[in-house]
């Protein structure tokens, strides 16, 4: 293991140093494990003042310089380091009064190939001592070579699209369009055809927890499968296909996915793009959160 305090000063030095704004800092970063990039990312030198930008500054320096893409539920898939930089940077500048903040503890997936990478977090827009809470989202990360290939940001960006009382609409993009790659190691998950009992049967009775970014938090199994039940009832025709690999851990499961309305003459309507987490305690379910971009749904 590095010594991640040594690694930070040495990027936080020559980050410091640079010449230009879009320069590549590669000083403390070369030959990090996915563990050590995540203890890079949630250092405590990035949250101090004189450091303002550095972490996204990081996070861009540690992409693969070719073979990486990075999607933001608002702007869409971005290819390559310096397309990313040039386009995640000045964004970050441009809302630097929101705040990201941790929702659950991150999680490590090592696999033979790669390692990925899970966060949770909720943004706030901070104006002096107002913190004004806004969607929860998460980033699923994976790592070749000491390098991020893949990043993925996804959360609800439909109340962001919702006129202000102004009646002012935020100057945002439309719901970006991605033609993701299914993974065909998960098998698709039919809605329909699911065994809701033998799903809520595996919460926890009271210390568990779903989050679903439009219907609300539900605690225990008796609320949860009241809310479920009826939920994935209404879901028939609805396929979940992977667009990423089945990850566990151990204590923490990940899928990314993509819902697809299937008719019964096979024509095909996307719906959204998703990210399920689901953490237990080695008998049941204690936490299981989705988030998806309601935007993207039809009549929304």
């Amino acid at each position: 293991m590095k010594d991640i305090n040594e690694c930070i000063q040495q990027y936080l030095s020559a980050w410091h140093s640079r010449n230009e704004d879009n320069e590549y800092v590669s000083a403390g970063i070369t030959g990090l494990s996915a563990t050590e990039i995540l203890q890079m990312f949630e250092h405590p030198a990035l949250r101090l003042p004189e450091h303002k930008h550095a972490g996204v500054s990081l996070m861009v320096d540690l992409m693969a310089e070719n073979d990486s893409m990075y999607f933001d539920a608002i702007y869409g898939a971005m290819y390559g380091r310096e397309d990313i930089r040039g386009w995640l940077i000045p964004m970050m500048k441009e809302i630097d009064f929101i705040e990201f903040t941790p929702t659950q503890p991150s999680a490590v997936f090592a696999r033979s190939s790669d390692t990925w990478t899970l966060d949770e977090w909720q943004m706030f827009a901070v104006f002096g001592d107002d913190r004004i809470p806004l969607p929860k989202g998460v980033s699923v990360r994976r790592y070749v070579d000491g390098f991020i290939t893949q990043a993925c940001d996804v959360y609800d960006t439909a109340s962001m699209r919702q006129p202000g009382p102004d009646g002012s609409v935020a100057d945002i993009p439309g719901v970006p369009v991605v033609n993701w790659v299914r993974d065909h190691s998960v098998a698709d998950l039919h809605w329909g055809v699911t065994d809701i009992n033998e799903l809520c049967n595996q919460f926890h009775p009271t210390e568990s927890l779903y989050i679903d970014p439009v219907h609300g938090e539900f605690r225990g199994r008796d609320a949860i499968s009241a809310w479920l039940s009826p939920h994935i009832a209404a879901l028939k025709g609805v396929v979940r296909e992977a667009v990423g690999p089945a990850l566990n851990n151990g204590s923490t499961t990940v899928q990314e996915w993509q819902h697809i309305l299937v008719q019964p003459n096979g024509e095909r309507t996307f719906l959204t793009r998703g990210t399920s987490v689901q953490r237990s305690d080695g008998q049941f379910i204690t936490y299981a959160a989705d988030y998806y971009d309601a935007a993207s749904l039809p009549g929304a």
